[in-house]
């Protein structure tokens, strides 16, 4: 699909995650001997140590939503998808700095912006992210659309779409923190960023 325009940076290639690397996830998260809420724990020690500025972000706005469900999705979202790029990626995933998870935010909220001036444009922020990530972004998808089934209307959207906008976040801040391979050619997209 092609899309007019967009502030969002695109991602590289190279940064992109496969189906392989979140089943690896899933699968490590549910045999754990901890048991999947001790493994989450776990996890979450790890996030703050390795990605304290990413670990910040989310805790500050998974402070947000009251409901229990929602604060479940949003931390099981979230790591799984940090999982995601260190399975993927292991030592080629930079740290994710303050500024840089600055600089996402406000790329999205530009990004939004500029599609509400264009209401005859279908296509929003979520759908371009999705054109870079596919793969984590039908995942997201698929896991916010079960929780909304299952809570049959009880819990409140708003809270949902906090955990939502702050994964969008997630998902591109760590994209932009995957340094290249040695060697790969430098995009005239990155460039010009």
């Amino acid at each position: 699909m092609w899309v007019k325009q967009s502030s969002l940076r695109p991602v590289p290639p190279y940064a992109r995650i496969g189906q392989n690397a979140i089943d690896t996830v899933l699968t490590d998260l549910t045999e754990s001997s901890e048991g999947p809420q001790g493994e989450v724990e776990l996890v979450f020690d790890d996030l703050d140590e390795a990605q304290p500025a990413l670990a910040e972000f989310l805790a500050k706005e998974f402070s947000r939503p009251q409901d229990e469900d929602c604060l479940a999705l949003g931390y099981f979202l979230s790591l799984t998808i940090w999982l995601s790029f260190v399975q993927a990626h292991g030592h080629s995933l930079d740290i994710v700095s303050e500024d840089l998870l600055r600089e996402t935010q406000e790329l999205i909220a530009v990004d939004q912006a500029l599609r509400e001036s264009e209401p005859n444009d279908p296509i929003d922020t979520a759908d371009v992210i999705g054109m870079e990530q596919p793969e984590l972004m039908k995942f997201i998808h698929s896991q916010v659309e079960g929780i909304l089934d299952r809570s049959e209307g009880a819990l409140d959207i708003n809270e949902v779409q906090v955990i939502y906008r702050a994964v969008l976040v997630e998902v591109l801040a760590l994209s932009y923190a995957v340094r290249s391979p040695a060697g790969f050619p430098i995009e005239r997209s990155e460039v010009l960023a």
